[in-house]
């Protein structure tokens, strides 16, 4: 089969032009960032829009001017999701995926390639920028065999395709057993390329130790899923990072009194669209006009919470209180918190194993409760807790300490993808490309008649991608790093190494969970192709009527 570019030029033209937007993409931005030497992006709020050249001279806009808001720190997720606080104007980090994810690209392949980064870190949680620059050599090569060889896309594919199973059942006997030792090994693998590295030694320990007592907790509660909550401390030095037992909320606001400190605290949680005439609905819901007539009512309501069910705290989620009530339960000394926004409330919820609803018998208990008053009228609102009694998830909280927010957003994001690594630890396999490097010279001793055996060259091309752009990043002549790897011929497991140019990556301990290379050859499979496939890009205009409501 054959690609005729003759009768079919517009279609070259638009694969060759979505491959060189996607090249362009990586090799400006990402391919800086990988590894352990791998360089941080910076992302600015401004007034210009910021453009990438093409091949051709033409300005690619996938970045242009992006309001980057303030967003809350916490992360809810099985090992968190990598939502990090922001400054008002900038973001610093080498992690592929979040480089990504706060670009405003407008190219479609462009779009697919940064879905193949936000994929691998939702399933994985590293490895993001490798997707992206396998999936851009991937193209790189398949452009090649269209423009050179007159190889057809579906060809290309399906020879891919082929190349990829090859490569899994080469993983099979490859990749070794992991032991406990393997534990601190992956975790100072992923951290090479971290912030937190500086501190290693603590970072691992810290890490280990959430590990695990997740491991713990999930013997106990089997069926339990598992949360992982951060909360930041500005002004502090990086060691001082720790596991916490509570969280400690900034961004609540509305509450009834300055300064709380209560411990066996009993807690009610209510959400405003739920309240529907039971008594906690005829709290919150009072009418101004009939004040006086009801305020006998809302006394008498307000001491059945406090005599009758024993509660020290109300969390009212997306609404407000009424003001009469908040004078009360603050004579009564209980603390009352409106406009709870639901992330908070999630996380209060859990640690509190309480249940957000109109009802009066799903109150949650909290070891103790500390509210401070700061300047501007913001709350530091410290709940203790070390309860696991929460029917659906167990959990843990990391307190990071930085000096700034950007610090803390680079240590959120290393310690999420070091748990992330760590739930796929039962082979492993090692780094510093030297996995790709041996898959690589494997698909070139494959035999396959005619265009198969062009395109099984072309895909072990593109493994090489890895090695090289570490090696580059590094500060290592690519070439001459690439040519010492290919002459080793009886030995396997050697990469590029921090310390010299070419090692044992097993005997030197940088090991990579066998799971992420497969998801990392995956990814780049699925993505390379769907782009491959793309025949010709449509551009509609938004429709307006001219017709006036």
């Amino acid at each position: 089969m054959q690609f005729n570019s003759s009768s079919g030029g517009s279609n070259v033209t638009t694969i060759e032009n979505n491959i060189q937007s996607c090249l362009s993409l990586s090799r400006e931005i990402i391919e800086h960032t990988l590894g352990p030497m791998g360089m941080d992006i910076s992302i600015f709020e401004s007034n210009n829009n910021h453009k990438v050249m093409d091949s051709s001279s033409q300005y690619l806009p996938y970045m242009e001017n992006q309001s980057l808001q303030e967003r809350d720190s916490m992360s809810i997720s099985e090992e968190g999701n990598n939502e990090m606080m922001k400054s008002n104007n900038f973001i610093i980090t080498n992690d592929g995926s979040t480089i990504i994810k706060y670009l405003n690209i407008e190219h479609p392949s462009c779009q697919l390639l940064s879905r193949a980064s936000l994929l691998q870190d939702r399933l994985i949680g590293d490895g993001t920028s490798s997707v992206v620059i396998l999936t851009c050599e991937l193209l790189n090569q398949a452009l090649n065999l269209i423009k050179n060889r007159n190889l057809h896309p579906s060809l290309i594919v399906r020879g891919f395709q082929l190349a990829v199973l090859k490569s899994k059942l080469y993983l099979n006997s490859y990749a070794v057993n992991s032991n406990e030792k393997d534990i601190e090994s992956l975790i100072r693998t992923c951290m090479q390329s971290k912030i937190i590295s500086q501190y290693e030694e603590y970072f691992v320990n810290l890490i280990r130790n959430v590990h695990n007592h997740k491991l713990n907790l999930r013997v106990i509660y089997p069926n339990k899923n598992f949360k992982l909550f951060y909360f930041n401390e500005i002004g502090n030095d990086m060691s001082t990072t720790c596991q916490y037992s509570g969280y400690k909320f900034t961004n609540l606001k509305h509450f009834n009194v300055n300064q709380f400190n209560m411990k066996n605290v009993k807690i009610l949680m209510c959400k405003a669209e739920e309240l529907n005439g039971n008594f906690v609905s005829k709290i919150f819901r009072v009418s101004q006009s009939n004040l006086e007539n009801e305020y006998k009512k809302l006394t008498e309501l307000c001491d059945y919470l406090i005599n009758e069910l024993n509660i020290n705290v109300i969390f009212n989620v997306g609404i407000g209180i009424h003001k009469i009530v908040q004078e009360y339960l603050k004579h009564k000394n209980v603390l009352c918190v409106g406009f709870v926004d639901f992330k908070s409330a999630e996380v209060l919820s859990i640690i509190g194993n309480s249940i957000i609803s109109s009802g009066y018998n799903n109150c949650g208990y909290l070891d103790e409760i500390n509210l401070t008053s700061v300047d501007n009228g913001n709350y530091h609102l410290e709940i203790l807790s070390n309860s696991q009694n929460h029917a659906k998830y167990i959990w843990n909280t990391i307190k990071i300490s930085s000096p700034n927010s950007e610090i803390s957003n680079e240590i959120q994001r290393s310690i999420q993808d070091c748990m992330g690594i760590l739930n796929h630890t039962e082979q492993v396999c090692p780094g510093g490309g030297a996995t790709f490097m041996d898959i690589s010279k494997y698909i070139r001793t494959l035999n396959y008649p005619n265009q198969l055996q062009f395109i099984l060259e072309a895909f072990s091309n593109a493994l090489e991608v890895i090695p090289k752009v570490l090696s580059t990043n590094m500060g290592y002549d690519a070439s001459i790093v690439l040519s010492k790897l290919r002459s080793i011929k009886n030995e396997q497991y050697f990469g590029v190494s921090m310390d010299e140019q070419v090692s044992n990556q097993l005997k030197s301990g940088v090991i990579e969970p066998c799971h992420l290379i497969v998801s990392i050859m995956d990814r780049a499979l699925e993505f390379s192709e769907m782009i491959l496939r793309i025949d010709e890009n449509i551009y509609i205009k938004p429709f307006h009527s001219n017709v006036k409501m």
